[in-house]
């Protein structure tokens, strides 16, 4: 294998680069990552990485390195952590590179000074390898990444508008290759002629060109707007649904990232359907010039393209750098998003705090490091733009040169002299183009790892095509079922065997931290089982369609939010219509009419984003409305009643429970005095079912139950 053929994908995060060393040593090796490989955002450990690396077939053991010089016995790949950070691959080196796959700036090679002084320095003079041995035969084609994969389906659907729209760029090209003909033409056989006549005549065939180009480019405007808002939808549509369906991946991600794989996500799309565009353009205009200008004159011709390959070459030579500090760019911009994000989130507390201080000062880290590189990427573009004013300006004078003494030999007519610096001129525009395009393709390429990344990391979840539609829910069953959340080692639930009757009152209770609420959401199908079965009437619920499933349930958990709208908004949260008789019975199920009474327009009031005015109790109560409202076979509560009064508290669980009577009930709770006629108590401690019943035989046994129960009322009295 080549070494610039070394497979690379790019880290999606700021710390997941442990992961994306595994999948580019998979792809090496030609193996297909396991469901174990989950691409997040939290650092791997060596050990953890060698345990993902075994388990594909690839022998992987960790080494400590006291000298630089026993990096001469080692083999390639292997696998480096750098500055005691970050991971990288090296695999190849000369006499004085040494060749690197980063997942975070790409294959790169760096001098063997400067990796060596990485590897080892004062704060880390032990160099932690892990080298790689695997006996199947590599697949070198397993590591191809096919860029068009992912866009494919959704270009089809723009194909036949695109197709239109090429044909126009063409039309329009041919009829600006006729400008320097009529500039030739008005000067040669007008001026130089004293024929008025036949100047006016092309001035005003050229004036109807003009127009005609300024229409077709118009339209070109207009349908490229429409092609690229059309592919920019299917591409946004298609991710919002996969993220949607793939909770546990959303749930690793902060705003920040998610904020930028969308940006991401458009550039593609500009890329696509904006940037390509006007490189077809440039392209045809710069072809067709060209041929004019090899007609004009041939000498000519050779200036212009040795100047013009000189550009491309010293445009060209600052890609590589570029491309490191975009990429550089890229994870600064998510890092400041994730400040921001975590400032506002966590506002209340940087006051309580007095930490303004220490927040202003992480943020001010984090702008110097942006900051450096901006300058770092001006001083570069500086030195680009130096170079691009010489090499035109040189070019332009030696054609002008050329030209003028052409014109006194007789060997050119003037008119052909300002068609030639037209065309020099006007063929700026495309050439930067052109050259710009490869730059963009490079960012495009990097970006669109991003995105394939994400787009498999998503497939890897997404669901089969043929599922099971439920009509009702007679039983959901759990057989050694568990649960553990990526990026923990600790299951949220452990062996669980437990049926859940249509038509029963279920509690759950216990400590915090026991499992209670995973237990609700994995009922509620938000995960699935990490080991073990869970079937829903003796059907496994993989088989089973999640949308149908739960459309059975009626459900507040701990993280519903509010959102911004009104109380009706908020209560009815995305039905079709309102029933407004049944909305207002639910207003006073939940208690809502002292607080509706505080706002001029009643429930048409508008709750702001952030529901400013309204206490945590005045939230949950809106929130318990929406799950009422709802109003479906099964009622999933978690910790319905933590920030109520006792008032409202008594108040509103009866109103619940009379509401719900024959219906089914499962609510997660730390009052026990609430659930104390409940038909099955579910005690949990960590993660295990340690106790199940009535509140009376639980009593008997004098267990677990019975001590958390004595000692909340305890301290009651």
């Amino acid at each position: 294998m080549k070494i610039k053929d070394f497979p690379h994908f790019y880290q999606t995060g700021n710390n997941d680069c442990g992961h994306t060393c595994v999948r580019i040593i998979a792809s090496y090796y030609g193996i297909k990552p396991g469901e174990d490989l989950k691409i997040t955002d939290d650092q791997l450990s060596i050990y953890e990485i060698i345990s993902l690396l075994n388990s594909m077939g690839v022998q992987a053991k960790a080494l400590e390195l006291k000298s630089s010089r026993l990096l001469q016995t080692l083999n390639f790949p292997y696998l480096a952590l750098m500055n005691n950070k970050h991971y990288v691959i090296v695999y190849n080196k000369t006499n004085d590179y040494y060749f690197i796959s980063d997942p975070k700036r790409g294959n790169i090679k760096v001098l063997h000074h400067n990796f060596e002084m990485t590897l080892f320095n004062n704060e880390n003079p032990v160099a932690k390898i892990v080298t790689l041995e695997r006996q199947a035969v590599r697949n070198d084609g397993a590591n191809t990444l096919k860029f068009s994969s992912l866009l494919l389906h959704f270009f089809k659907k723009i194909r036949k508008k695109f197709n239109r729209l090429l044909v126009l760029i063409l039309v329009i090209t041919i009829l600006q290759a006729l400008t320097p003909f009529f500039f030739r033409a008005i000067i040669d056989l007008g001026i130089n002629k004293n024929n008025l006549s036949i100047v006016n005549i092309l001035v005003i065939a050229n004036f109807i060109l003009i127009i005609g180009i300024g229409l077709g480019n118009t339209i070109k405007e207009i349908l490229s707007m429409t092609i690229s808002e059309e592919f920019k939808y299917n591409l946004m549509q298609d991710y919002l649904k996969k993220t949607l369906n793939s909770l546990s991946i959303l749930n690793q991600l902060k705003v920040g990232q998610i904020l930028k794989k969308i940006k991401d996500i458009e550039t593609v799309n500009n890329f696509i359907t904006n940037n390509s565009v006007y490189f077809i353009t440039s392209c045809l205009l710069s072809f067709i010039y060209l041929i004019i200008l090899l007609m004009f004159d041939s000498l000519i011709f050779g200036v212009f393209l040795t100047g013009v390959i000189i550009y491309i070459i010293w445009q060209l030579s600052f890609t590589s750098y570029l491309k490191l500090l975009e990429n550089d760019s890229r994870f600064l911009q998510i890092k400041e998003r994730n400040f921001w994000s975590d400032t506002i989130n966590s506002i209340y507390d940087v006051k309580a705090y007095n930490a303004e201080h220490t927040q202003i000062s992480s943020w001010e880290s984090v702008n110097k490091d942006l900051h450096d590189n901006v300058f770092k990427d001006l001083k570069v573009k500086n030195i680009q733009q130096f170079g691009n004013h010489l090499i035109n300006g040189g070019q332009r004078l030696l054609i002008l040169y050329f030209c003028v003494t052409k014109v006194f030999n007789g060997e050119m007519t003037f008119g052909t002299m300002i068609s030639i610096q037209f065309i020099v001129g006007f063929m700026s525009t495309p050439i930067n183009s052109i050259i710009a395009f490869t730059g963009q393709y490079v960012n495009f390429k990097m970006l669109l790892n991003y995105v394939e990344a994400d787009h498999n990391l998503f497939k890897q979840n997404s669901l089969p095509d043929a599922l099971v539609d439920v009509n009702n829910i007679e039983v959901i069953q759990f057989y050694n079922s568990s649960l553990l959340y990526q990026n923990t080692s600790v299951p949220a639930l452990l062996d669980i065997n437990f049926k859940i009757y249509k038509g029963r009152k279920y509690a759950f209770v216990g400590k915090s931290g026991s499992g209670k609420s995973s237990f609700l959401k994995l009922i509620l199908g938000l995960y699935g089982p990490s080991d073990g079965r869970m079937e829903v009437n003796n059907i496994s619920i993989s088989e089973i369609d999640p949308a149908s499933y739960r459309e059975h349930f009626s459900v507040m958990l701990q993280e519903s939010r509010l959102i911004e709208g009104t109380f009706i908004d908020n209560i009815t949260y995305k039905a079709e219509r309102t029933d407004f008789e049944f909305l207002n019975e639910v207003v006073k199920l939940a208690n809502l009419d002292d607080i509706l009474t505080q706002y001029d327009k009643g429930i048409f009031s508008v709750i702001n984003n952030n529901a400013q005015g309204l206490s945590d109790g005045q939230k949950q109560r809106i929130l318990i409305a929406r799950a009422l409202y709802r109003y479906r076979e099964f009622l999933v509560l978690d910790e319905p009643t933590s920030s109520l009064d006792p008032y409202n508290k008594h108040v509103i669980f009866e109103n619940i429970i009379k509401k719900f009577e024959g219906r089914t009930m499962l609510v997660a709770t730390h009052d026990m005095n609430l659930i104390k006629d409940f038909d099955v108590i579910v005690v949990l401690n960590k993660g295990k079912i340690v106790e199940a019943g009535n509140h009376e035989n639980l009593m008997k046994k004098r267990g677990f139950y019975s001590v958390l129960y004595n000692i909340q009322n305890k301290s009651n009295l």
